[in-house]
């Protein structure tokens, strides 16, 4: 009877994950960028924080040189109880990536390797084991989790292309438990691979010189991105007589990201982007994603986006918006004389510091209704 509650615990568990995603682990189907959620779930022709969840190709790309970079959740995602479940779910997130110069091809470009590692985590709450008298057996954590590992090769020229692989390595906890009759667990795993390209062309519009001699320039980059994600090996799904696929998925979508620049500072960034996901599961569905972002003075940027999707009962939004060092530094930089506290100068351009967060509105028929995620993103230019 003891292992008979547990038990039902689980299957009761994994039902209603299964009914909530077709059958399939539910952390593959959630990025940890926070900016991608920003955008609604999307950003797969988008170059930025964790971008390389949705296109590993858009890794190497991040910064104009060699960086490293460190992100994480300082308090973990989370969902208010909705109409899909009671569980208090909680998603964490940490990871690391840098890019290292490989080569340069005379002043038309250079090529730079991209190479990150990320761990994230699904809890679905605590279950608690009771016995037949109605005591406290113990109690275990459901929980996906999943390891990647990135590599990304770039290419900046006159052109900025990416091209990206990411190994998962994935594993769903339904039960534990060490009281009463004993260890109890229901595991699930696989391995899985991310494939991604992108391509940026930056192109010119004009420039104004200002009557202070400084130089204001307009551009406009026209990007497109592409990605397989979840491509597998079916996995157990709580015995070897239950497998199921994983659940591939293709992306793809362009953006437009129009800048106006004086000097070494972006003053104003309007970014439109446009996706389709398409769902290669049972059949499969395609999702449509519009997004956009607006930056001022490259401290702060909101962005927005909007999900269309046949199977929804409405369409859910999302919002979020980013607060970052790297303007701040610019700006302060620009202001001072030459020569003065040059050192101090060189450090703030070098270290950024990033504050994201996301979240979604919708009613509570969408699964990711009230769900927030914030991130902080610290990025060292080498």
């Amino acid at each position: 009877m003891k292992s008979t509650v547990s038990l039902l615990s689980s299957m009761l568990l994994c039902i209603a994950v299964s009914s909530v995603w077709g059958s399939v682990p539910s952390l593959m189907q959630i990025s940890p960028s926070v900016v991608a959620h920003g955008f609604a779930n999307a950003g797969v022709s988008y170059v930025g924080e964790c971008s390389s969840s949705l296109n590993p190709g858009s890794l190497a790309l991040q910064r104009p040189g060699p960086f490293l970079s460190l992100s994480f959740y300082p308090i973990k995602g989370s969902w208010p109880d909705n109409a899909w479940y009671a569980h208090d779910w909680r998603f964490s997130y940490y990871g690391g990536s840098m890019s290292i110069p490989l080569s340069t091809t005379g002043e038309t470009g250079r090529l730079s390797l991209g190479v990150g590692y990320c761990f994230h985590k699904l809890s679905f709450g605590e279950i608690v084991r009771i016995g037949e008298t109605g005591e406290r057996l113990g109690a275990s954590e459901p929980n996906d989790r999943a390891h990647n590992v990135i590599l990304s090769l770039g290419y900046t020229g006159r052109i900025r292309a990416g091209l990206g692989l990411t190994f998962r390595s994935y594993k769903c906890t339904f039960a534990t438990s060490g009281a009463g009759s004993g260890p109890y667990e229901l595991n699930s795993s696989g391995t899985m691979f991310d494939f991604g390209a992108l391509c940026q062309i930056p192109l010119c519009l004009g420039s104004v010189q200002t009557p202070s001699t400084e130089r204001v320039v307009w551009s406009i980059t026209p990007a497109a991105g592409l990605s397989f994600l979840n491509v597998g090996s079916d996995f157990e799904w709580i015995s070897y007589y239950q497998k199921d696929p994983p659940p591939k998925t293709m992306r793809y979508g362009g953006s437009l990201a129009i800048e106006c620049r004086r000097n070494d500072v972006a003053l104003f960034s309007l970014t439109p982007l446009f996706e389709i996901e398409d769902i290669v599961l049972h059949g499969g569905s395609s999702v449509l994603h519009y997004s956009a972002e607006v930056g001022m003075y490259e401290i702060a940027y909101a962005r927005a986006g909007v999900i269309d999707d046949d199977e929804a009962s409405d369409r859910p939004i999302a919002y979020g918006f980013t607060l970052s060092s790297r303007g701040i530094a610019k700006l302060k930089a620009a202001a001072q004389d030459e020569g003065r506290d040059r050192a101090g100068r060189g450090l703030l351009s070098r270290l950024t510091i990033e504050i994201s967060f996301a979240k979604y509105i919708s009613n509570r028929d969408y699964l990711l209704s009230g769900a927030y995620f914030p991130m902080i993103n610290v990025l060292a230019a080498l």
